[in-house]
């Protein structure tokens, strides 16, 4: 069978699609054809050994992907080395995709959207009627968060850096929109008539993780979701004090592997919200498998906008 594997760990250049042997699922797996793969930030560290998990080239990259089990099933699931034709995927990983979604989103609203609903319901405990700051709310963890905070009742403020992904903030629900050039924390503190936000959502670290303490309201929560601008932040402990302000830690793959339940959990919110219509991903790019190294160019050149699908 086909599958996106890495060769060399020199990022996009060193990935190609190779022929592999195909898979036997063990006693806890199953068998999955895949029709779809959800492309993240996260296999384009893997694709150069940044990431915490770094295994010996060649591998199959993927993490996320929809497709339909032997008996016809259709599932959703979360699996290394999801890239492939057919994957033996962790049996806990792999949940029912309702008729109505498509195997791309599918493919979406697996890491994305289990991550959102991690980091904003059970880390960040966000309510109905609080504000919320999202980050990079044009790419797929951003425009995911974007829609779960409107799920669990907030309003929503989205920051992204061109008008593509802007509008992409907007088409995932968005109450306001901003540009993340200079100035973006004033226009913050504006909309929220200075009182400041209830949560940050950032999957975008550096200087801006550093702003996004500024714009708390007291008691407020910022979410350390990800590092896509390459830098990892300090932070003045005493400003933590002083504002009384958590600073939270998101890391939903390392819980979900200790706490499978997790993830049942949140699928069936976010399978209820999706019939309702207030979950629905924005796929802003579609890749032959043959073509996922140029997907994972659009991540790293940082012009990717909602969530990338590999199609199979």
């Amino acid at each position: 069978m086909r599958a996106l594997q890495v060769h060399d760990l020199i990022g996009p250049d060193g990935v190609a699609v190779a022929d592999v042997p195909d898979p036997e699922a063990g006693g806890d797996q199953l068998l999955v054809d895949v029709r779809a793969g959800g492309v993240s930030f996260v296999d384009l560290l893997l694709s150069r050994g940044l990431y915490q998990l770094r295994p010996d080239p060649p591998f199959t990259l993927g993490l996320q992907l929809a497709g339909t089990t032997p008996d016809g099933g259709r599932v959703a699931a979360v699996s290394f080395g999801a890239f492939a034709e057919r994957v033996a995927v962790p049996a806990f990983a792999a949940l029912p995709l309702p008729d109505e979604a498509s195997f791309e989103e599918g493919a979406a609203l697996v890491m994305n959207y289990q991550t959102a609903h991690f980091a904003l319901k059970r880390r960040g405990r966000l309510r109905a009627g609080e504000t919320a700051l999202v980050h990079g709310a044009g790419g797929g963890a951003g425009s995911a968060a974007v829609q779960v905070a409107k799920a669990l009742g907030a309003r929503v403020i989205a920051v992204a850096s061109d008008e593509r992904k802007r509008e992409a903030a907007r088409q995932a629900g968005a109450d306001e929109i901003i540009d993340a050039g200079e100035g973006w924390r004033e226009r913050v503190k504006g909309l929220t008539e200075r009182a400041g936000v209830d949560l940050v959502f950032d999957p975008v670290g550096g200087e801006r993780m550093t702003e996004s303490l500024r714009c708390l309201a007291p008691e407020g929560r910022l979410l350390v979701v990800g590092f896509a601008a390459g830098e990892i932040p300090d932070f003045a402990a005493n400003r933590v004090l002083l504002r009384n302000v958590d600073v939270v830690g998101v890391n939903w793959g390392g819980l979900a592997m200790a706490r499978p339940e997790i993830v049942a959990e949140a699928a069936e919110d976010l399978i209820r919200w999706h019939a309702a219509g207030l979950v629905a991903p924005v796929i802003g790019g579609r890749y032959a498998l043959e073509d996922g190294a140029d997907a994972l160019r659009a991540l790293e050149a940082r012009r990717a906008v909602g969530n990338l699908v590999l199609m199979l």
